[in-house]
Order: structure tokens, then sequence, then C-alpha cells
């Protein structure tokens, strides 16, 4: 039996430039629609810098998808080497999905592109 009541709702963003502590509350608020949704993919190619706020960031979305009692999953589908380098010394690459032979332009997902802001 196949239960059709069941929607999957997707989140799709892509954040560019650097992300530290200064862009923390831009982050929360560009992330909030996702709390609802059942998966989240993160599109981090044009990133170039993160900092532990955008972890605790991360996590923090996790939490509150997964305390709706219902699976949920964020994925981080594209990030260059040296932002991976810091999900995985953090061991949140597995925590958060990122998948080394995944990338944006193979998902062909539409996504919310966050602008650059000189810091």
């Amino acid at each position: 039996m196949i239960d059709r009541t069941l929607e999957t709702k997707t989140a799709s963003f892509k954040l560019v430039g650097d992300w530290n502590f200064s862009r923390r509350d831009e982050l929360q608020v560009t992330l909030r629609p996702a709390e609802s949704a059942d998966e989240v993919l993160l599109d981090f190619s044009e990133v170039t810098f993160i900092d532990a706020s955008v972890l605790g960031c991360l996590t923090r979305l996790r939490d509150c998808v997964l305390e709706r009692n219902r699976p949920g999953t964020i994925r981080i589908i594209a990030a260059s080497r040296s932002i991976r380098r810091i999900f995985e010394l953090c061991h949140l690459d597995t925590l958060l999905g990122l998948s080394k032979s995944m990338n944006a332009a193979r998902i062909g997902t539409k996504f919310v592109k966050s602008p650059v802001r000189p810091i």
C-alpha cells in the first residue's frame, strides 16, 4: 500500500561568498523556511569561507528538522575542497550528507541564491 497523503517538501539554497559570525543572523533568516522541510539541499560550491557559527546554524537546522518527528535530511550537495575539509575535520560531512560525487549541476534543482556582501 502506498500512502499518497505524504508529501515531501524540499528546500534548496545556494550560498555565495564568505559566511562568518557577522552574517549569522542573515544565515538563520535565510534558512528559516527550511526548518519545516523534509529535505534540505545546500549548495556551497561558491562559498569561500565559513566559521563555527555556520556549523552551529547547520546543526541547529538539522535539530529543527528532526524535532518534527518525521524523517528529514540535510545535504550539502557541492562544496570547494577547503570548505569540504572543514566539514570533514568537524565530522559533519557524514551528518550533513556531504557527498564527494554529487554536484549542483547533476541535481538540476533551482536554488535560492544569497547575495555576496562585502565584509
